[in-house]
């Protein structure tokens, strides 16, 4: 009994089994007869290189559904089990990319060697393009991968190039992740004409619509294959050019702002050029102390417009704050430095406490001392007499009445509780709208009774 394949299958190779030329069939029924035409003479396979069986396949029309492929029947039953998972249109579009990049390359005089990888799913896995006259590599990654696989890849090919560009074909974590590096991610597709397929190079960024060039307007440079696009985003400095050397963006980590404190050195070297620099933010060197743990030399980067903090205090994170961290470096190691919107400045008593910040080192005013403040002339029993009673033994005035004894308290904030000696002038004192002591509180002692001399 001969066994019928019900498989809509769009793709095929031409010439062999084992060929590498990819076509299409037209869905349409007049297209599939100019399709005819144009490869008169010619067989296909449902090739090796597309995961088939390696069978030879035909072509059928149909009027009142889709045209497709399909392998001969098997009348004997001794033909190979196809296994093929990948049929629809874009099932040889890891063909398409080889053979149309290929030709892109050494249309510009470019000596390329092309190869089909395998990395476990099937033969379209991924695509290298390797130019060995200016060791550059591109990776065409068609299939997903999870973030471990694809850094040992990237560790891999990086080691043996000076340029490594990855284009992905669909968007996913490391699309995305390669965004967060770099300001965008490459990424290939290919759209049917007729019974060809072309390849489409797109420029993913975040919380953006892929914008998609044809291959001819892409160009080949140095540092990479770049788009219109993307040009015009390296030409701004809104995305980060791969290369030998390039810097990309750090990863970060949210981090609590009211838990980290700090204290700049002003001896200490500030970095001119890191990868952890940014437009509109300047960094510089501190000792850090997070909360509970102990204090660590690290870089702190602010915004330009919080003014710059200096040794006589110490700052709190204010805003949102994260930890900035780089890539391993061979030289560098990894660079890390702590983001944060703003500081706070702390007081003299909570900056103390954090042990970054001591009176007496610190503050660049001249700290008052005891042999600062003025004291007064010493005079005899008889000048202080004459001082507070008038002069003695003077007789009452004209009037009759006994001469007005001066406040001894003149040019002094005294306490409500004086002495009991002057409590006779309370009355009289209060009268005339003299102050009452505003550091005589409850709860400061015996201390708050002694007067305070008003400089």
């Amino acid at each position: 009994m001969a066994v019928v394949d019900t498989r809509l299958v769009q793709t095929a190779v031409i010439g062999t089994e084992d060929a590498d030329q990819p076509v299409i069939l037209p869905e349409e029924p007049h297209n599939l007869d100019r399709f005819r035409r144009h490869f008169h003479g010619k067989r296909f396979w449902c090739g090796t290189l597309l995961g088939g069986c390696g069978g030879e396949l035909m072509a059928k029309r149909y009027e009142t559904k889709v045209c497709h492929f399909a392998h001969y029947p098997d009348h004997t039953g001794t033909a190979p089990v196809c296994d093929r998972v990948a049929n629809g249109a874009d099932s040889a579009d890891h063909l398409f990319i080889k053979r149309d990049l290929t030709a892109w390359l050494r249309a510009q005089g470019i000596r390329v060697q092309a190869e089909l990888r395998n990395l476990g799913t099937s033969p379209g896995d991924a695509v290298d393009l390797w130019l060995p006259k200016t060791r550059q590599r591109i990776r065409f990654q068609l299939c997903p991968q999870d973030y471990r696989t694809w850094y040992r890849a990237e560790q891999q090919l990086s080691t043996s190039s000076e340029q490594m560009d990855w284009i992905f074909g669909a968007e996913g974590p490391i699309s995305a992740n390669m965004v967060q590096r770099q300001g965008y991610a490459l990424r290939v597709k290919c759209e049917t004409h007729g019974s060809d397929r072309r390849v489409l190079i797109g420029v993913e960024r975040a919380d953006r619509p892929v914008v998609w060039s044809a291959l001819d307007d892409c160009r080949l440079t140095p540092d990479g294959l770049v788009t219109p696009v993307l040009e015009e985003l390296l030409s701004d400095d809104s995305a980060i050019q791969r290369g030998k050397g390039a810097w990309l963006r750090p990863a970060t980590f949210p981090l609590r702002a009211d838990q980290i404190v700090f204290a700049i050195d002003a001896k200490a070297p500030t970095p001119k050029h890191s990868p952890l620099a940014a437009e509109g933010r300047y960094i510089i060197t501190a000792d850090v102390k997070p909360a509970g743990s102990r204090i660590i030399r690290a870089h702190v980067s602010l915004p330009d417009d919080v003014p710059m903090p200096t040794e006589q205090y110490v700052y709190r994170l204010y805003g949102v704050a994260r930890l900035l961290l780089t890539d391993p470096d061979p030289r560098e190691g990894v660079q890390w430095a702590v983001r944060a919107d703003g500081v706070v400045q702390l007081g003299g008593i909570e900056a103390e406490r954090t042990g970054l910040w001591r009176p007496g080192i610190a503050l660049p005013q001249r700290v008052g001392r005891a042999s600062d403040v003025p004291v007064p002339a010493q005079r005899t029993a008889t000048e202080e007499a004459t001082a507070v009673y008038g002069r003695v033994g003077s007789t009452q005035s004209s009037s009759g009445a006994a001469p007005t004894r001066p406040d001894p308290w003149a040019g002094v904030v005294a306490c409500d509780k004086r002495p009991r000696s002057h409590e006779v002038n309370q009355g009289h004192e209060e009268s005339q709208g003299t102050p009452r002591c505003s550091l005589h509180r409850k709860g400061q002692g015996d201390n708050s009774r002694r007067p305070v001399v008003v400089r």
